[in-house]
């Protein structure tokens, strides 16, 4: 662990981040410095538990969301929950950004919109995440990741012919969301150390998944064009697959014309470059079951390892096919720690698996300091930084408000 400033020490985020987007975007702040303060009712939220848990009764994605943050207790959704409400403004004075993902209506309801927030503390970053933002016809609507791969059309052209619209399993939209808030998050900080102007940030699940389907939208709406579902294939290139070996399967990728010039010739049949069915990529995509074919049966008699170096040689693209199960272990997963460890300490968990930092500074790195805090662990620390004594935060936990 270094012992140098990071670049966002001094900020200080007040989380309400539930699951993935929100508390993602959190635990980037808080791997490059930030103070990032996880705000969760007594007893703790059920973003902790859900799926499945350790000994610990945590569940695995909550040790790499919640890691280098602080734990803060505090009911909200009492029915006398003015003492409450009192305890967060006094933590919102203090506070830079303001981070939640409830829905609009929730929000209102406590009102900790951006309004009400701004009334606290002039100055602050309000970063709100939703499903569908908080305008439009659909703004009260609830919704989760894979609601949204299906409703801003991703799954359509997911999967097979064969099958029904597919998502995928890893919610993309909801880890591009919480990147996206964290680039408005820090956009916002350059602009308020420039104006001294706090502003609000309206991020949506909804917005992230249209913005990433736009290039297909506009195919569509220019010339007609429909993508199928084509699988592990690529629309309109070919050859992309994932093709079987002697010792298992690898997926190689052609998604520019030089490249498929590059594979033929490395899979020892370059007469393909002049063959009519293979002039442009359109042509090689409609003849891709003949095309296919030949790399299919160069690959199927080749181990992993000769494919690999033939095609390492050639700079061709390509993955061998891995289990999930495997990733751990892989040289260049360990070398470049992709994969972290934290000390939860707890008996058998001192070495959980988490995300490593993803991103590299090569000044200012970012790094895992802290494990996930356990329930409240820093609440009585946060509430004599306010100046509340001893007496009256105990009397707040017998209470239950803290």
């Amino acid at each position: 662990m270094s012992s140098s400033k990071k670049p966002l020490e001094g900020i200080r985020v007040i989380d309400f981040g539930r699951f993935v987007a929100a508390p993602y975007c959190g635990m980037l702040l808080a791997d490059f410095g930030a103070e990032v303060i996880r705000i969760e009712r007594p007893g703790g939220d059920g973003d902790r538990i859900a799926g499945v848990t350790m000994s610990n009764g945590e569940n695995f994605g909550f040790q790499t969301y919640a890691r280098n943050k602080k734990g803060f207790t505090l009911d909200l959704f009492r029915k006398d929950n003015e003492e409450a409400m009192k305890i967060l403004h006094d933590l919102i004075r203090t506070a830079d950004v303001f981070l939640h993902n409830f829905s609009p209506s929730a929000i209102k309801h406590f009102n900790l919109d951006y309004d009400s927030i701004k009334e606290i503390r002039d100055d602050i970053i309000y970063a709100g995440i939703s499903s569908f933002g908080s305008e439009g016809p659909y703004a009260n609507r609830s919704g989760f990741d894979q609601v949204i791969q299906f409703f801003a059309g991703p799954a359509s052209i997911t999967g097979t012919e064969d099958t029904q619209p597919m998502r995928s399993v890893v919610p993309w939209i909801d880890y591009s969301t919480g990147i996206l808030t964290s680039t408005g998050i820090l956009t916002a900080l350059r602009h308020r150390d420039a104006t001294g102007e706090g502003q609000c940030i309206d991020a949506a699940l909804m917005s992230t998944a249209v913005s990433f389907m736009a290039p297909f939208i506009s195919e569509h709406a220019m010339l007609g064009i429909e993508r199928p579902r084509v699988g592990n294939r690529v629309q309109f290139v070919s050859p992309t697959d994932l093709y079987a070996c002697r010792d298992g399967m690898i997926y190689i990728a052609t998604p520019l014309f030089s490249l498929f010039q590059s594979l033929v010739r490395a899979i020892g049949h370059p007469e393909l470059i002049d063959d009519p069915r293979c002039a442009t990529d359109e042509l090689c995509y409609e003849n891709r079951e003949e095309i296919d074919a030949y790399v299919a049966n160069w690959a199927k008699d080749r181990t992993l390892e000769e494919i690999s170096h033939t095609l390492e040689k050639a700079r061709v693209p390509f993955g061998v096919y891995r289990k999930y199960t495997e990733i751990a272990d892989d040289p260049h997963v360990q070398d470049c720690k992709l994969i972290d460890t934290v000390d939860l300490e707890v008996d058998g968990l001192e070495s959980v698996p988490v995300s490593g930092v993803p991103l590299k500074l090569s000044k200012t790195p970012g790094e895992i300091r802290t494990r996930p805090p356990k329930i409240g662990e820093h609440t009585r620390e946060l509430l004599t930084s306010l100046n509340y004594k001893e007496d009256t935060i105990n009397r707040l936990k017998e209470d239950g408000i803290v």
